[in-house]
């Protein structure tokens, strides 16, 4: 004997129907949602200010393409935009990042979030969080944290001087012999032995002072670490993995970032390369970093530039680039020092093809002109030709300077 459910359902196939297409449809929305919710919605969506060294500028969510690139979906735009991750000079990562509450501050200014377990004469030992317990030599570490300190308390210990930032705000002057279960030993010529308990009297412990290195990266993560690299690339992961040569490397996640930016040490200054040629050869035709009588290249609107090249009116210098460099940048302009009256066109050929051209301009003309700064692409170029010429045919004296001209290693 039937039911009755099963031949209602037989003779009834258009609500079976109207079913179906409800449940695709809720399926299809389903599957859609978290796309609909990437840019607005998902909560793991990170924004970020991008600057690429060419001088291209992008604002938007970012995701990490494990080819190398790294993909920004900026607002109102149907694609996304590549960006190589070797082509990056900044990024900021808008979200949440934390001062650092505990850990190193190393003689390269690498700091990094840890535990610090032990000291004495040689070694520091410390545990990097969810990590295993490492040792580092004491020679490259400045700064032992305890606690959270403003760069206005550390700014009380004297240049030069080792000891104990203690707690009240004071500064203890002294050499640090040991730290061990938590207490500090400290050998004060003016008041002799003395213990410290870590984070309860003492905030941090002074070994040496801090310099900035020639690190190809600096990269802040959202702990209040900051990484001094020597490389930095996509991994196949979609992380960014980041060598410090002397914390070892680290494997970071989108969500781990708080900034990345190009280092000193892939950047090269163009008046520190020697020229293959200088076109005529002269005592004034070319000068690095001055001009030829030893002026400095200070141009208008207050702007000095302590490195640059100078080339004088009818001149061409070229340099041999072997294909090393990624990319050009300098500022066009006129040194104070000449002459108002003096007009120039400043002009850089790559592989010798014109690539820029400036307007005739003098030691007056403003560098707010955004048709002064100068970014170009040097991928597989062999030579860099630097030229000038007066603004009239026949125009002799006066030249012109490439402000902060370097160049970008690949």
């Amino acid at each position: 004997m039937n039911s009755g459910r099963p031949e209602s359902c037989a003779t009834s196939p258009a609500p079976r129907r109207h079913s179906a297409w409800a449940i695709a449809a809720l399926c299809l929305v389903c599957m859609a949602l978290p796309m609909l919710l990437g840019a607005d919605g998902d909560d793991n969506a990170i924004t970020a200010a991008v600057t690429t060294i060419t001088g291209r500028s992008f604002t938007g969510n970012v995701s990490l393409d494990p080819r190398g690139y790294i993909m920004i979906d900026k607002p109102g735009s149907d694609v996304l935009s590549p960006v190589e991750f070797g082509d990056l000079k900044y990024a900021r990562f808008v979200q949440d990042s934390k001062a650092l509450r505990e850990g190193l501050v190393l003689t390269d200014d690498s700091v990094l979030l840890a535990d610090i377990n032990s000291m004495d004469d040689k070694t520091v030992t410390y545990t990097p969080t969810g990590g295993q317990a490492k040792t580092i030599s004491r020679s490259r570490v400045a700064r032992l944290q305890f606690g959270i300190v403003g760069d206005a308390e550390w700014a009380k210990v004297p240049a030069g001087k080792t000891g104990v930032l203690l707690s009240g705000g004071d500064f203890f002057e002294g050499t640090v012999t040991e730290f061990k279960d938590q207490s500090i030993s400290v050998d004060s010529l003016l008041f002799g032995p003395a213990h410290f308990t870590a984070a309860t009297r003492a905030k941090g412990v002074i070994l040496a002072d801090a310099k900035e290195g020639l690190e190809d990266w600096t990269v802040w993560t959202s702990d209040g670490s900051i990484l001094m690299a020597d490389s930095a690339k996509i991994d196949p992961n979609s992380q960014i993995v980041v060598n410090d040569p002397w914390l070892g490397e680290f494997h970071l996640a989108l969500k781990d970032l708080q900034q990345i930016k190009a280092g000193p040490g892939r950047n090269r200054s163009l008046g520190d390369l020697k020229p293959a040629k200088i076109d005529p050869d002269g005592p004034y035709s070319y000068s690095a970093d001055t001009t030829p009588q030893g002026l400095a290249l200070d141009m208008i609107d207050d702007h000095p530039f302590k490195q640059g090249v100078y080339v004088a009116a009818g001149c061409s210098v070229t340099w041999n680039l072997a294909g090393q460099f990624r990319s050009f940048s300098a500022v066009a302009g006129v040194p104070l020092a000449s002459l108002p009256a003096s007009r120039v066109k400043l002009i850089v050929l790559v592989d010798g093809k014109e690539k820029y051209r400036s307007d005739a301009i003098s030691s007056i003309d403003s560098l707010s002109d955004p048709r002064r700064i100068i970014n170009l692409d040097l991928t597989d170029a062999k030579a860099l030709t630097l030229r000038v010429e007066g603004n009239q045919a026949g125009d002799v004296g006066g030249g012109g300077a490439f402000g902060d001209a370097s160049l970008q290693k690949r």
